[in-house]
């Protein structure tokens, strides 16, 4: 809070016109001019009030910095009862609405050349948010908290780095119907359990340890005995038992021949080995 009150309080009336100008409410005509727009009166006693709601600034302050802008002899008289409501503030009352009237007369006292033009007028909220947004930038820059040149407005608000994220996934190409229906369909399926999707790295986390053949036969020799199970007192499952039994028998038997001829190869070439 400290940090935006001393932000604000080194806003100036030109520092309120470049912002203008930077976010569009401002627009030249000749794009290569950069003559400075003059800063009326009253624009500049507005920023005064501004500085006035939004930092530590005093009401003598105030008072002070009006009188150097109107001259200490013709004090203008027209934002007194700006100035007044100001002063009665509490200091957790919200001050959302002073701003908006002061940013508000602010564009209605913004002065125009003949080779400028208003641009369509922002809602002063958001131009609020704007400044503020521009003022702690301006803060950190002070702070030495940014190196090299601090980002403009439109490159907080849409990053160019922003623009390049999702373009493959995002942006089909030709065909993008196609691809958006096939690529929502796909999505609905994984939902409703029709596809399975199976991450590789987990799948070879999560594989059970390997096996001696021998600890497969007897693994093999279980199953078959428990195949046979009276509680099962279904006929079907009782059937589906039975063919299960055959099945893991005849498996069981082929692994046992693969397993004695692995152990002659290996008695082989050991005798050989030994020669």
């Amino acid at each position: 809070m400290q940090m935006a009150k001393k932000a604000w309080s080194l806003v100036t009336p030109e520092t309120i016109a470049n912002c203008w100008k930077k976010s569009g409410i401002i627009t030249s005509v000749d794009n290569a001019s950069d003559t400075p727009i003059p800063q009326s009166l009253d624009s500049q006693a507005l920023a005064i009030l501004r500085a006035f709601v939004t930092t530590s600034m005093t009401q003598p302050e105030a008072d002070e910095a009006l009188e150097k802008v109107y001259g200490v002899a013709s004090v203008d008289k027209k934002w007194d009862l700006l100035l007044k409501t100001i002063t009665e503030l509490e200091p957790d009352s919200d001050i959302t609405s002073i701003l908006i009237e002061i940013d508000s007369n602010l564009i209605q006292e913004t002065p125009q050349s003949t080779a400028t033009s208003m641009a369509a007028p922002k809602d002063p909220r958001l131009q609020i948010v704007e400044n503020e947004l521009m003022d702690h930038v301006e803060e950190l820059r002070r702070r030495n908290r940014i190196h090299g040149d601090p980002l403009t407005l439109d490159e907080i608000i849409d990053p160019i780095e922003e623009s390049e994220v999702g373009e493959e996934e995002g942006r089909y190409g030709e065909n993008a119907e196609e691809k958006i229906v096939q690529q929502v369909q796909y999505e609905c399926a994984v939902r409703n359990g029709e596809i399975i999707e199976v991450d590789d790295e987990e799948e070879e986390l999560d594989a059970p340890p390997d096996i001696s053949l021998q600890d497969l036969l007897q693994t093999c020799q279980t199953l078959q005995e428990q195949c046979l199970t009276r509680n099962l007192d279904d006929p079907r499952l009782a059937e589906q038992g039975l063919e299960l039994m055959e099945q893991i028998r005849r498996f069981r038997g082929a692994v046992q021949k693969f397993s004695m001829k692995s152990v002659q190869q290996t008695q082989l070439d050991s005798f050989f080995t030994r020669k």
